[in-house]
């Protein structure tokens, strides 16, 4: 094997090693998230779009999450949005403990 060959092979092994998936979030931008206020529109132009779209308990959800592991080290962050009928943002979660979360629509008159 040539020393190309092996500097090929060491740069494919740094590589590897460190692994990641979306964009990182910026939590100055996840403060200004505002119940009943805040817009699907807004927290796109904020964050991009989200690596997932679905529906949980009749609110449309927008998730964006970002992961990065290399040798000894990890980070991740995670960030769900509800969407209400009215087309604001009616709860959110921040790097929900153990990912659960139990939404809940703080923008319903109780």
């Amino acid at each position: 094997m040539t020393k190309v060959h092996y500097a090929i092979a060491a740069a494919g092994l740094t590589l590897s090693a460190c692994m990641g998936v979306g964009n990182r979030i910026d939590v100055a931008k996840v403060q200004q998230i505002q119940n009943c206020e805040t817009t699907p529109k807004q927290l796109l132009e904020w964050f991009g779009e989200p690596q997932s779209r679905g529906m949980q308990s009749g609110y449309a959800t927008m998730n964006w999450y970002y992961a990065r592991a290399g040798i000894g080290t990890a980070e991740s962050q995670n960030l769900w949005a509800y969407i209400g009928k009215n087309g604001k943002v009616v709860d959110f979660a921040w790097n929900p403990p153990g990912g659960n979360y139990n939404m809940k629509d703080n923008c319903k008159a109780d």
